[in-house]
């Protein structure tokens, strides 16, 4: 399951241990970015046609719609200790792959042929 939520949601499972966490993170710049061009793009937002400094200005006073990245990636990070808990950056993901891949499976409990985990290698795409 995917989600954007902040961990108070599963914090219950979470401290049970009962489920497994893989959180990928990404740069705060990188991640602010997106997020303006997600405004800009996302209708049900609104025709959002105002410029990044504009858009900084509200993220800053904290009027955005998703909150604060900080106070979410907050909430996250309290677990990482946790060994039902994986901290994953993007930016591993983008430059080795295949390490991410490997200690990710190991976290799982699985253990992939080298077939397996060049195939999971060529179904995955990211954006740079």
């Amino acid at each position: 399951m995917k989600t954007h939520l902040r961990s108070e949601v599963y914090q219950k499972q979470i401290e049970a241990g009962k489920v497994k966490v893989i959180m990928v993170t990404r740069n705060p710049k990188d991640t602010l970015v997106s997020l303006y061009h997600f405004y800009r793009m996302a209708l049900p937002l609104g025709p959002f046609e105002k410029s990044w400094d504009d858009f900084f200005e509200l993220y800053k006073v904290k009027h955005l719609i998703y909150g604060d990245y900080f106070q979410w990636y907050s909430t996250w990070l309290q677990y990482k200790d946790k060994p039902n808990v994986k901290l994953v950056k993007y930016e591993d993901m983008h430059h080795a792959m295949s390490d991410v891949i490997n200690d990710l499976s190991l976290f799982l409990g699985k253990s992939l042929s080298q077939d397996v985990a060049a195939d999971v290698m060529n179904h995955l795409t990211l954006i740079a």
